[in-house]
């Protein structure tokens, strides 16, 4: 597994000691900032709004529930929710596009 920028190397060695070299290099790019609003306690009844900032110009932005499951139709920086639980956001942006994931926690009290 590769985790840092630099040149990798591998030398493959057969069954009749004959050597082959291949090389590659790997830059890793940065994708977008991306900052939720942070976790939250709320009241039993009450809508909380999770937002999300992004330096990404026009990013491609997906929600995902307390289940992790994909929210249909969410796809702007702002998420409503009423029940606890981890949510995520997804921010896909940039030259060339890549994609960041953010998590924030509700709790939600009884009244």
């Amino acid at each position: 597994t590769v985790t840092q920028n630099g040149r990798y190397s591998v030398v493959v060695t057969n069954q009749f000691g004959c050597n082959n070299t291949d090389e590659i290099a790997v830059s890793f790019i940065p994708g977008p900032t991306v900052t939720l609003n942070g976790n939250a306690t709320i009241c039993e009844g009450e809508t909380h709004l999770i937002t999300v900032t992004s330096s990404a110009t026009n990013p491609e932005i997906k929600w995902f529930d307390e289940n992790g499951n994909i929210i249909p139709g969410q796809t702007g920086t702002n998420l409503s929710v009423t029940k606890a639980g981890t949510y995520s956001v997804s921010v896909k942006g940039g030259t060339p596009a890549c994609e960041v994931f953010k998590e924030v926690t509700i709790t939600v009290n009884p009244r």
